[in-house]
């Protein structure tokens, strides 16, 4: 892209600390020196209105880039079961905005997981690169185990990815909250015999022994960690 004139720009929105701190200590920053490249913090958030009536802060390099490259670390997540392509474009909501979210609808119901899947509908298109070299399992999105998955996977719908990659897990489509929203709106990708692999099928690549979380963690944050997540946000910044 950088070749053909393109601006690359790579950036996230923690929910607490900044994009920049959490590059250079997982070794992004290394990893992309000298390359002509900006780093970024997902800042300065535009209110999105989703399809579920819910306004979202989204970030504004987000909302005026082209092509969003999303890049998903594959890993268990004791609340949402998995974290895979449609759950890391969580990404792009700006900052504390997230835990305020978990807080506020992660016990409502599904309300939650639409939001997941209705910002889909409001980010530019892209496409989804998900690492799973060395994958996370047992916990997450911290404290998890490595799993060496030795995977690369890519794909234009992030709904079909999710899909795939489950099955090359071994894990239970429907145990995923995000997944069974898909599936509940019929989205395309979300139906496996509709899936076509061009280089490698899931049965090629499929593992055994990836382990979900054993116990499910409410999806809610507590009031407590609100405060103590935005105090540590200050700090970092």
């Amino acid at each position: 892209m950088v070749d053909h004139g393109a601006t690359v720009r790579v950036g996230d929105s923690p929910a607490f600390g900044t994009a920049l701190g959490v590059m250079e200590a997982c070794g992004i920053r290394a990893a992309l020196k000298g390359l002509p490249v900006r780093l970024i913090n997902f800042e300065g958030a535009q209110p999105v209105r989703l399809a579920s009536g819910l306004s979202v802060g989204v970030a504004r390099a987000v909302r005026e880039c082209d092509l969003l490259v999303n890049l998903p670390k594959i890993k268990a997540h004791g609340q949402l079961y998995i974290t895979l392509a449609v759950k890391n474009y969580f990404g792009t909501v700006v900052g504390f905005r997230k835990p305020w979210l978990h807080a506020r609808y992660g016990d409502v119901d599904n309300r939650f997981e639409e939001m997941l899947v209705d910002l889909l509908g409001v980010l530019p298109g892209g496409i989804t690169l998900a690492d799973g070299v060395m994958a996370m399992h047992v916990d997450g999105p911290v404290g998890g185990k490595p799993f060496p998955l030795h995977l690369l996977a890519g794909g234009l719908n992030p709904v079909a990815l999710d899909t795939a990659l489950l099955e090359v897990l071994g894990l239970p489509c429907q145990a995923s909250p995000v997944w069974r929203e898909c599936r509940r709106r019929n989205l395309a990708g979300s139906n496996m015999e509709e899936l076509s692999f061009p280089l490698a099928g899931v049965e090629e690549v499929a593992v055994q022994g990836f382990q979900p979380p054993a116990r499910m963690r409410p999806v809610t944050f507590h009031p407590w960690r609100l405060l103590l997540g935005a105090w540590k946000r200050l700090l970092a910044e």
